[in-house]
């Protein structure tokens, strides 16, 4: 017998989103601040080993509280974890970190929103698998939005 999960209560999900946007879109002003007067990278660096700290000690008191041993890691998701990482830093939000000694905090912003798009042109290009339509029309949304957001109003 295949059990489904029934759909959250709205407000979860209302609040799981409001946190997202919020912690999100805080990020890049966060990042505009700390690249202020620390090194970018270091930053970044520190950042991220911060909150594996924190993911980490939230992950042994889970375990603990549930009475499940903690499987220790093994060379292999040490190196998983070393790639992902290292790509993360220098590629990714590396160079976000580094984008910002140069631009605002918004277009930052806005350039990392169309993210979506360019994942969606790439398995469209690599995989050749096309997109649904409540892809595209999803994509198409976040377009309009980032537009409304980049294209200034008249009068202001």
């Amino acid at each position: 017998m295949v059990r489904t999960a029934s759909a959250p209560p709205r407000w979860q999900v209302a609040a799981a989103l409001g946190i997202v946007y919020v912690v999100w879109g805080s990020t890049y002003l966060g990042i505009a601040v700390m690249v202020q007067t620390l090194p970018p990278l270091v930053a970044a660096g520190i950042r991220y080993t911060a909150a594996g700290v924190i993911l980490l000690a939230l992950l042994i008191v889970w375990h603990r509280v549930r009475g499940n041993p903690l499987e220790r890691p093994n060379r292999f998701h040490w190196r998983s974890a070393i790639i992902i990482g290292t790509l993360l830093l220098l590629g990714g939000n590396g160079g976000v970190v580094l984008g910002e000694q140069l631009i605002a905090t918004g277009i930052a912003a806005l350039v990392i929103a169309t993210t979506p798009i360019w994942m969606a042109v790439f398995e469209a290009i690599v995989a050749g698998q096309r997109p649904g339509r409540l892809t595209i029309a999803g994509l198409g949304a976040g377009i309009i939005g980032v537009a409304i957001l980049v294209v200034p109003l008249e009068g202001s």
